[in-house]
């Protein structure tokens, strides 16, 4: 009887830990960031909130969605929200005692936190390391068939191998949209 409780009490333990990691996983608040309860801080270096964000286009967005997306593979997610307009998404990144919000375009993003970029007929693949109010795109394939441009990590390769890279990228779980 007494291995029972001590077993119990062990999967209660488990239990209330895994949920405070995924807790802490998903540290930027949607819903604080889109009521504009939370300020966040802008390319700028200014703390405002979400209705104060101007896009580089100077576009007036809706928020279409959301999504918690681990960039940086280190245990962190980052709120990334859809906007209304094509290709157009702004991710929030938590970084010691502030929310910085990055404008980042991109045409399909997986659960990985590697993304497509489409420019006329070349092709990009991407991943995304942050620094404050700055990030900075990791190219990790890039082709063109036009051209004849077949990269992986910045090196030649064949148009082979980097069909096989894409058909890998394509299989890959994309990420769906909450609203």
């Amino acid at each position: 009887m007494k291995k029972i409780f001590v077993s119990l009490l062990f999967l209660l333990i488990l239990t209330g830990c895994s949920n405070k990691k995924d807790e802490e996983k998903k540290i930027v608040p949607y819903k604080e960031i889109v009521n504009n309860e939370l300020k966040i801080v802008n390319m700028d270096k200014e703390e405002i909130y979400l209705s104060e964000y101007k896009l580089s286009s100077d576009k007036e967005f809706l928020v279409e969605g959301y999504t918690y997306v681990d960039f940086e593979n280190d245990g962190v997610d980052e709120l990334v929200i859809k906007t209304n307009l094509n290709n157009v998404y702004l991710i929030f990144h938590y970084d010691t005692a502030n929310i910085y919000v990055h404008e980042v375009e991109f045409n399909e993003l997986k659960k990985d936190g590697k993304f497509l970029v489409k420019y006329d007929d070349e092709y990009y693949i991407y991943s995304l390391s942050f620094n404050g109010t700055t990030y900075e795109l990791n190219q990790i394939a890039r082709y063109n068939d036009n051209l004849g441009i077949y990269k992986l990590e910045n090196k030649d390769v064949t148009k082979e191998k980097i069909k096989s890279y894409k058909k890998s990228f394509d299989e890959k779980e994309s990420i769906k949209w909450d609203k």
